[in-house]
């Protein structure tokens, strides 16, 4: 699982959308989810994961079977090759958040799916840190983005419920 890192670009892409169409770009080089309630957040987020992770691996597989074509809401939060993530508040209650780069749910065709401990293959520019791969610089090098800006409370949320979910 690698930590995500705010993405000013996703933000940007988010402030565009509209709730109330389909997006043809959706699910290319990112995905997204949609928070239902913008104050307090990490509870919901908690209670949603948690109900998920109940489900038996069949149920489950089902489950994402059905919808990954168009979003898994709060368990895109959990797809291990995300990297970036960008959240706009959209009406009153609800958030809307893109994460990036992949466009899949699965593991990208072709890709090599490792397995052992959390944190036990981050990869290039990556280092484990309790389980979570994070940035080894703190700086997103490809955008120049940092992921101490924009907004680090939702991003510490979203990255503790993520850490408590593996």
């Amino acid at each position: 699982m690698r930590q995500l890192v705010w993405s000013e670009d996703l933000v940007k892409i988010a402030e565009r959308l509209d709730l109330d169409v389909n997006w043809p770009e959706a699910r290319v080089t990112w995905r997204y989810c949609i928070l239902r309630r913008y104050y307090g957040i990490a509870v919901t987020i908690r209670n949603e994961l948690a109900s998920f992770s109940r489900m038996g691996k069949d149920e489950a597989v089902r489950f994402a079977d059905m919808n990954s074509k168009w979003t898994m809401d709060r368990q895109e939060l959990l797809v291990p090759m995300q990297t970036k993530i960008g959240c706009v508040r959209k009406r009153e209650d609800k958030a809307l958040c893109l994460l990036g780069p992949q466009g899949a749910f699965w593991y990208p065709e072709g890709s090599v799916r490792t397995e052992g401990p959390p944190g036990s293959d981050c990869g290039k520019g990556y280092t484990n840190n309790n389980g979570l791969c994070v940035v080894s610089s703190g700086i997103d090098e490809e955008k120049g983005e940092n992921s101490e800006s924009a907004a680090p409370g939702l991003l510490h949320v979203i990255v503790l419920l993520i850490a408590y979910f593996l």
